[in-house]
């Protein structure tokens, strides 16, 4: 109850935190928005808001958002390497393996001794030549008259528990 007679950034923070843990996402939705709301003078502050946001958000598969949400905390504070890491997750699940790679180099960049990032920027590699050769084989079999098409599901979900895991371990 004291949160509500002093509404601090932080505390709203911990409270978000401890709903994650809980799997309520949206209450952590709604603590996170309401300790961006509260942090108006303080970038990091807002920037730790919305980075915890977009990953409630994807916990409820509002990927749309999530994106929005690490676009948010990148534009706050574009040093902290996990904002990069956790857009290049997202967008390499996504099937942007291009965008994914640059976020992920900008992880490296940021924090190079870290080998979690290494990990995933190899997962993410390998992704680029796993499609580059679907992309080859569906062309040569359409050129043959054929309509046979390949997916990387299998892969991207490997990828997926791969990348989380990476982080988790980090």
């Amino acid at each position: 109850k004291s949160i509500e007679t002093l509404p601090s950034p932080q505390a709203y923070l911990n409270r978000g935190y401890i709903k994650d843990e809980m799997k309520d996402y949206y209450g952590a939705i709604k603590d996170y928005t309401l300790s961006i709301q509260a942090a108006e003078d303080s970038d990091e502050i807002q920037a730790e808001g919305y980075y915890n946001r977009a990953l409630s958000y994807e916990s409820i598969k509002n990927y749309k958002e999530a994106l929005k949400d690490y676009d948010y905390a990148i534009s706050l504070n574009a040093t902290n390497p996990d904002y990069y890491a956790q857009r290049a997750i997202l967008r390499a699940k996504h099937g942007f393996l291009q965008e994914a790679l640059t976020d992920i180099e900008k992880s490296i960049q940021l924090e190079p001794e870290f080998e979690g990032f290494k990990q995933i920027r190899n997962e993410i590699k390998k992704l680029v030549q796993q499609s580059e050769q679907e992309i080859k084989q569906t062309v040569n079999v359409a050129s043959q008259g054929e309509s046979k098409v390949t997916t990387s599901a299998t892969k991207t979900t490997n990828f997926i528990a791969s990348a989380d895991e990476n982080m988790k371990n980090g």
